[in-house]
């Protein structure tokens, strides 16, 4: 049972480095091409709108971190670590 869970593990692993090798060769591709993102729009009341809402919620949810959350996160990502 652990060789069979090491195994599914192991695959895992390496159909994620598969999926993110082929990701950084398109993202690759498009910097050394130099041209912009086709899928984005120049709507630039959109963009507006979307910027806003990220600075504004950036805003709303600092306020909604506490001393405790941190400290949670930083065992977390402590204990992860080691």
């Amino acid at each position: 049972m652990n060789l069979t869970l090491a195994a599914i593990s192991y695959g895992i692993t390496v159909f994620a480095l598969v999926l993110l090798a082929v990701r950084v060769r398109t993202l690759l591709a498009i910097y050394k091409k130099g041209a912009a993102d086709p899928t984005r729009r120049n709507d630039k009341g959109t963009r507006l709108r979307m910027a806003l809402r990220e600075i504004f919620g950036r805003r709303f949810a600092k306020s909604l971190v506490t001393p405790r959350c941190l400290i949670s996160l930083l065992l977390v990502l402590r204990t992860g670590l080691s």
